[in-house]
């Protein structure tokens, strides 16, 4: 049983590394953010922006890439919806 767990089918025989290597550099946490950031840009569908917008709008259409996305019906409704709460609450408590 050991001899089929230590057996890696791309290598052959492992000598007790199990996937773990060594580091040979040691990295900092300023060049990991700076690693991390370079590749968080090199990936513009990633983001808290993009988030926000594909949250309040309706997804792209990929036949007509250059049309206006309009926004969620379920956006314009929970808006509404808080619009005329905050106004009714202005319309009974603040107004004299």
């Amino acid at each position: 049983m050991r001899a089929r767990l230590r057996r890696c089918p791309e290598r052959g025989l492992i000598d007790g590394n199990i996937g773990a290597l060594e580091i040979e550099t040691v990295v900092t946490k300023s060049e990991v953010r700076k690693l991390l950031r370079a590749r968080l840009k090199r990936c513009p569908e990633l983001g808290l922006s993009n988030l926000i917008v594909n949250t309040v709008l309706e997804p792209p259409d990929p036949f007509k890439p250059n049309k206006r996305r309009l926004p969620r019906k379920s956006f314009v409704l929970v808006a509404a919806s808080l619009v005329a709460i905050v106004g009714v609450f202005v319309a009974f408590n603040l107004w004299p």
